[in-house]
């Protein structure tokens, strides 16, 4: 008895989960097409961000034909819809600030010193609909506002949401030359914004991948 559970514990001792198969092959799905995402937040070039890393993930599935567009001639088709609030303001919330003394302070002049925003957070959410032998009809509605209302059935895989917070730094540089006019700069916050957001577009193909596909 007791060599026979050394055995069993020797040969569970090199089993690993193979994270290279196909997650919907119980589906007989076979082949994915993946068309560009649709943005329905308010910041620009989202969808191409999460449509490459979501199709990268995909194609690393051995066993997994993976192609881009709306091809109805593949078994299934994988439908992204990124949402966040309407409103900048709502969308982009402060997460701490800086108050202007030091170098900063002398670049604002005869002007009071003031907290100005440091980081900035903000949210978006991504719902993931895979359906099986697509219809352009039943795309449309997947993909409107109404699509998170249909249930799921034998065609529709899943229809899942996920959301994800992202923060990032406003750079705060004095400006002291004699044309400055005594301005505050935030160069670079526009490039460190975008490179949080390329950050969380591969944060969010690691959760899909987690939270998603490793569920078949």
């Amino acid at each position: 008895m007791k060599l026979l559970l050394l055995l069993f514990l020797v040969s569970c001792a090199g089993y690993h989960f193979d994270r290279t198969t196909n997650p919907f092959k119980h589906y007989n799905i076979k082949s994915v097409a993946v068309p560009m995402f649709i943005n329905h937040s308010s910041i620009p070039h989202t969808s191409a961000l999460f449509t490459k890393e979501v199709f990268a993930l995909l194609s690393k599935y051995r066993d997994l034909k993976v192609v881009s567009g709306n091809n109805m001639k593949q078994d299934a088709i994988l439908l992204g819809v990124i949402s966040g609030p309407e409103r900048r303001k709502d969308l982009f919330k402060v997460d701490s600030k800086i108050f202007t003394d030091g170098a900063v302070r002398d670049s604002l002049g005869q002007r009071k010193p003031l907290y100005l925003p440091q980081s900035v957070k903000y949210q978006l959410q991504l719902r993931l609909i895979l359906l099986k032998n697509p219809h352009k009809k039943e795309l449309d509605l997947l993909s409107s506002p109404m699509g998170a209302l249909v249930p799921k059935n034998e065609r529709i895989i899943f229809n899942e949401q996920i959301s994800f917070e992202q923060s990032y730094s406003r750079k705060i540089f004095d400006n002291l030359k004699p044309d400055s006019g005594g301005v505050v700069n935030f160069t670079n916050s526009f490039g460190n914004f975008e490179k949080s957001l390329e950050e969380l577009a591969v944060e969010a193909s690691r959760r899909i991948e987690q939270e998603i596909f490793n569920a078949f």
